[in-house]
């Protein structure tokens, strides 16, 4: 005969508590916090360094250094369209950043002595070149269904896309990968649709060999004099930004007080801005963060 079990009415109630050092259980769950002794070892801005204003204006070189390959590309575009700079110019320019490009590529072939580097590079630019000079007659007539001031929209958007987009790490060499596809996009779309404004076939062929020579392949040559010559660099982009604001004095004084402005915002007023915000800056550190351990050297 089977016998009977019976349960307690009811199952006691197991409590979580913090066991001191030597064993014993507190009268306190695990989630209590002491207030009193919780913000004890409270820490803010510990690793927060100050922002130096003068450094905060040499990064901000590369904004106005973007800028200022864009403003470069629309004043090719309109002085060839009002006949300023002659059609064999902007073919020699163009030839020219190719023929510098050839020259890096050989001399780091020549540091990393990889000859097969050098002739792919090579093999590259003159396929970009040949693929530019069988389709520029199409190239030419893209938008010729399409209003000017339609086109000249879609190429303002394309170009804040570019500028806004763009990967300004790789220009201050915090990275040493260019990772901006849509921005890259972006700008050949615009030197596509400016393009397509020519007069001519081989005006076209000209004109998209010397932009995009620009937003390709400068970028990269600009990044490595940051890299070896920072104050070159920015002595040669204090340069052109003022050869380019004369250049807008003489087009429009809109568009040169537009452009003084701007510089005057990025790289002046901006800084001075951050530096002002960091004040209210807080990083919170304390016991309850997770403990990295550092390696030194014994």
């Amino acid at each position: 005969m089977e016998k009977s079990v019976q349960l307690p009415a009811a199952l006691p109630t197991v409590r979580a508590v913090f066991w001191d050092q030597e064993g014993k259980a507190n009268a306190v769950p695990d989630n209590y916090v002491d207030p009193e002794k919780f913000l004890r070892f409270l820490v803010v801005n510990s690793k927060v360094e100050p922002l130096n204003y003068m450094a905060l204006m040499l990064n901000s070189v590369v904004i106005t250094q973007q800028l200022s390959i864009v403003i470069v590309i629309f004043i090719l575009h309109f002085d060839s369209d009002i006949n300023f700079t002659p059609k064999h110019m902007i073919t020699i320019l163009g030839l020219g950043l190719g023929g510098i490009a050839i020259y890096i590529s050989w001399i780091q072939c020549t540091v990393t002595k990889d000859r097969f580097v050098f002739g792919y590079h090579i093999g590259q630019i003159l396929t970009c070149i040949l693929i530019l000079m069988m389709f520029a007659p199409i190239l030419r007539t893209l938008t010729a269904t399409y209003s000017t001031d339609t086109v000249y929209a879609l190429v303002a958007a394309c170009a804040a896309a570019h500028l806004y987009t763009y990967d300004y790490q790789y220009a201050n060499i915090v990275s040493t990968r260019l990772d901006c596809s849509l921005s890259l996009n972006s700008a050949f779309l615009m030197c596509l649709l400016l393009a397509s404004r020519m007069a001519d076939s081989f005006q076209a062929f000209s004109y998209l060999l010397c932009s995009i020579s620009l937003v390709l392949l400068l970028p990269h040559w600009l990044h490595l004099l940051r890299k070896y010559f920072l104050w070159v660099s920015n002595a040669l982009n204090f340069a052109v930004l003022v050869l380019i604001h004369f250049k807008l004095i003489e087009l429009s004084y809109i568009l040169a007080t537009l452009h003084f402005g701007f510089v005057v915002f990025v790289t002046l007023l901006c800084p001075l801005w951050l530096k002002s915000l960091q004040k209210y800056k807080r990083v919170l550190e304390g016991p309850w963060d997770i403990v990295h351990i550092e390696e030194r050297d014994t």
